[in-house]
């Protein structure tokens, strides 16, 4: 009742205000905590005032005739909507007032923050809702909130758009966009009230922060790098990436390194070996490349000079010690005019082995095969003999590498052979010491020569090999001309021989993923060495092959996009593998390896984004890994498919028929009306009849069937979790 009156005399007041009302109040707004106290005093600004007071729920003063001046004094201020009035009664018999703003605060009890996609895992670059809810504030048209990310400030929000005078709760909205860097980083909002000047400055209330989990493809700290090898050192090449998932790393050597190098972000060469390199940093989310281009440093050709200078000096010197000690029969002495033939006084120095006159032929040292013997002596023979019949004659044989028969010669020049150089009528004046020379520069020509020459006389039976993890192998390598040694070249299982025209390798089971087999051949012409390198392709099947759902968890909804994880784990070779995408039986998308060289197993993976319709409710979704290793390897190729995803797509309800319907009435006969729906959720039913003003009993039934419906219109709301939908039927009277 005293509230009513209370209001009335604020509308009277109202109405007989004048902007000219010469009452002036001291301060002119007021601004207190709930409970707290004040005083207020309004002074009459004219001696037309005849007499003046307050008129406030919490304590008016009443007319005070005669007064410049009445204070207003409220010990507790228990309400949040004030109206507080100073009037004044003039002398002419009318009355003016004037208002003064009250306003009662209070504080949030409490701030939070929160994300509309809980505590999962965000994607970059796309636009997520964060809401900051203050509780328990009052008046809520004076709360601020200002949101932070990290250290950086956001927006400031204003104006929630309540009005309420009392404490409510508040909600404001932030979008944000998110990026890889937000990884991390921590999301906050505080809320304060701005009281304008005449209220105090309160210190604001912040949220607990939210920590935000970004997911993002790999990202390298540096571009593509250009390195010059060390000389003597090894070499770091750093490929770490951020990235969320933790990227894993795979790399692709220039060829033929091959070095494990699986899920390794640091690559340390030992090794001097110039080229490009590739990292590629990959996760869920994407893949990057980085590429170092390795080359050799700028060599320091001062050693190279120094050498060069010494060999020649020790030339110059040689020829001049040739000129002054050597004699007429190629026999080195200090005593050159006194040199009597046939009684040497020292030895010539070929290669660093003093030289003896010796009756003894190298033929003889030589075995049945060709080869020649080692010999256990540390000097060779060089025998010179008279041919019966003519002048003098030398005949000098000089041998090559020695090497055993039981030794596999290295596959680089080392062919072990005997050359025989009939000098006679060649160098006719020339001395022992240089037809010696002369057989030391055949011989390296020959050396060289015996790695020329085009093609190679290997054939691989079978030239490719697929063949299983574990599993045995045997193959064949076959030289198409007489042959010197034949042999195998391998990390598992080497062979060899010096006498058969083939030469087989077999290993019982082959684990090694890296091994390249190699038969080489020296033969007894050019080209004397040459090889074949084997295509061996070891494979492994997947150990599994699994697919679910990415950053999402229970139904999806219609229209909105998802992603589909295949996950395939220790397969090899990776280029030959290929993932097949399939809704029911039908192949939507497929996904090769080719890029990839990792000859060992790799995990690997591939994404489907789809957006799903309601057709797609119950859709079977598999992946299917495939190897296709060639005609040589298993047919059909080896595949392994994922167990079946079935889509769960929650969709509002859809009529079968969704145009209205009209019924016609019978004599006793039983009207229906069919309003079914699909939807996921299955839809709930409601039935109306306008006519009626009321709901009818058929809640939760698609079909309404009754004999005792009157004519009119229905109307069927078919509803579910995403939306409702409604029909409307109408029933007609039959015609008379």
């Amino acid at each position: 009742m005293w509230c009513l009156v209370f209001t009335c005399l604020v509308v009277c007041a109202a109405t007989t205000a004048s902007a000219s009302c010469p009452v002036e109040i001291s301060p002119d707004e007021v601004v207190v905590p709930f409970g707290g106290s004040f005083s207020v005093t309004c002074r009459a600004g004219s001696d037309q005032v005849r007499g003046m007071g307050w008129e406030s729920p919490f304590g008016g003063t009443g007319v005070k005739e005669g007064v410049a001046n009445v204070t207003l004094h409220v010990e507790s201020l228990r309400g949040w909507r004030v109206n507080t009035i100073c009037f004044a009664n003039l002398r002419n018999g009318t009355q003016c007032s004037k208002i003064l703003p009250v306003t009662a605060y209070k504080m949030a009890d409490n701030v939070t923050i929160r994300s509309e996609y809980g505590a999962k895992p965000m994607e970059e670059d796309f636009i997520y809702s964060f809401y900051c809810q203050v509780m328990k504030v009052a008046p809520a048209r004076k709360v601020t909130v200002q949101w932070f990310k990290g250290n950086q400030s956001l927006d400031l929000m204003t104006e929630p758009g309540v009005r309420n005078h009392d404490p409510v709760d508040v909600t404001f909205r932030k979008n944000l966009q998110l990026r890889g860097e937000d990884d991390g980083a921590q999301v906050r909002c505080e809320a304060t009230l701005d009281l304008g000047p005449s209220g105090p400055r309160l210190p604001a209330v912040s949220s607990e922060p939210v920590q935000l989990i970004v997911l993002y493809p790999p990202t390298f700290h540096q571009d593509d790098e250009k390195l010059s090898l060390p000389v003597g050192g090894n070499m770091t090449l750093n490929c770490r990436a951020r990235g969320n998932p933790a990227p894993r790393y795979n790399w692709t050597l220039p060829a033929p390194l091959k070095m494990r190098t699986e899920n390794q972000a640091i690559l340390t060469l030992s090794f001097q070996h110039p080229g490009t390199y590739q990292c590629t940093a990959a996760n869920s989310q994407g893949a990057a490349v980085k590429r170092f281009t390795v080359s050799q440093a700028p060599r320091n050709r001062t050693t190279f000079t120094t050498l060069v200078v010494v060999f020649v000096a020790v030339g110059v010197l040689l020829a001049i010690g040739g000129l002054l000690f050597l004699t007429p029969h190629g026999m080195f002495s200090c005593k050159k005019d006194s040199y009597t033939s046939g009684v040497p006084t020292s030895g010539p120095l070929v290669g660093g082995v003093q030289l003896s006159a010796r009756s003894a032929s190298l033929a003889d040292n030589s075995d049945s095969s060709g080869l020649l013997r080692t010999h256990k002596a540390s000097r060779s023979n060089v025998t010179g003999r008279k041919i019966a019949g003519g002048n003098d004659k030398y005949k000098s044989q000089k041998q090559g590498p020695l090497c055993s028969s039981s030794i596999v010669p290295c596959r680089v020049c080392q062919a072990c052979a005997t050359w025989t150089f009939p000098f006679s009528g060649i160098l006719p004046s020339r001395s022992t010491a240089e037809m010696e020379f002369v057989q030391v520069m055949v011989w390296t020509l020959c050396m060289l020569s015996s790695a020329s020459g085009d093609g190679c006389s290997l054939i691989l039976k079978p030239p490719r090999v697929v063949v299983g993890f574990g599993q045995p192998v045997s193959v064949s390598c076959e030289a198409t001309r007489p042959v010197r040694v034949l042999g195998w070249e391998s990390a598992v299982s080497a062979a060899h021989t010096q006498q058969g025209p083939s030469v087989q390798w077999k290993v019982d089971s082959l684990i090694d993923w890296i091994d390249e087999p190699i038969c080489y051949g020296v033969f007894f012409t050019t080209p004397r060495q040459c090889e074949e390198k084997l295509n061996l392709v070891l494979y492994k099947s997947p150990d599994s092959v699994t697919i679910q759902t990415m950053n999402h968890s229970g139904p999806m909804q219609e229209g909105k996009e998802y992603q589909l994880l295949c996950e395939v784990q220790n397969v090899a070779p990776v280029q030959y593998l290929t993932l097949r995408w399939y809704r029911g039986p039908t192949q939507v998308y497929n996904r090769s390896f080719s890029d990839l060289t990792s000859a060992s197993p790799v995990q690997v993976s591939s994404v489907l984004v789809i957006t799903p319709t309601k057709a797609d409710n119950g859709a079977p979704y598999s992946c299917v890994a495939e190897l296709e290793l060639g005609p040589e390897g298993p047919q059909p190729p080896l595949a392994v498919t994922s167990q079946t995803l079935r889509a769960s797509v929650h969709f509002p309800p859809v009529f079968q028929s969704p145009g209205a319907e009209s019924v016609d009435l019978t004599d006793g006969g039983e009207v229906t009306l069919n309003c079914s729906a699909t939807g996921n959720p299955e839809p709930a039913y409601s039935w109306w009849a306008p006519q009626a003003l009321q709901e009818l009993r058929e809640e939760g039934h698609a079909v309404l069937a009754s004999s005792s419906l009157l004519p009119g219109t229905y109307t069927c709301t078919a509803s579910n979790t995403l939306g409702k939908k409604s029909k409307h039927f109408t029933v007609r009277a039959k015609e008379v």
